[in-house]
């Protein structure tokens, strides 16, 4: 898109250059003209007019060329920036079509940073309840080593007593 740009921008500057070569070709046409009606005039200073009109001719000339030159380096670009304007439609077209995508894509990333949080909150009351168990199988291994050790010893009184 920069590409586009930059051809945008140096294709109005050759068309604004070449709308001031024309201006400047017509001014120097007027000043021709001028000259052409002194050169009729015979009481005017031939040498000085000539001099004026050759001055004139070769600013003409030299903006002709420049035209000229302009021209065709607007007709060089003119099939890139018709390029370039077809890549920026279909690069539109392309976001454009991405767009509900992006949507859908950004909705499925808020739902699945919601259900992170839930997976977290239920991580952390699992660990509490895994604690809680365990302190509790801690507590019942104890009663339950207690109670066997008291069978045990019932068993072994029963066994003297015998």
């Amino acid at each position: 898109l920069v590409q586009t740009v930059n051809s945008h921008r140096y294709v109005a500057t050759l068309s604004e250059r070449s709308s001031s070569l024309d201006a400047d070709t017509h001014a120097h046409e007027v000043r021709l003209s001028q000259q052409a009606a002194l050169i009729e005039n015979p009481s005017a200073d031939l040498d000085q007019t000539s001099e004026q009109v050759l001055e004139a001719r070769s600013l003409l000339d030299t903006t002709i060329k420049e035209k000229a030159s302009m021209e065709e380096q607007l007709a060089v670009l003119q099939p890139k920036v018709n390029q370039l304007e077809q890549q920026a439609a279909v690069a539109s077209d392309v976001l454009k079509e991405l767009q509900p995508e992006v949507k859908e894509t950004r909705a499925r990333l808020a739902r699945s940073e919601e259900d992170k949080c839930e997976t977290h909150r239920d991580l952390a009351q699992l660990r509490a309840s895994m604690e809680k168990t365990k302190v509790e199988l801690d507590a019942w291994e104890q009663t339950h080593a207690v109670l066997v050790q008291t069978v045990n010893s019932h068993r072994y009184v029963a066994t003297l007593s015998e």
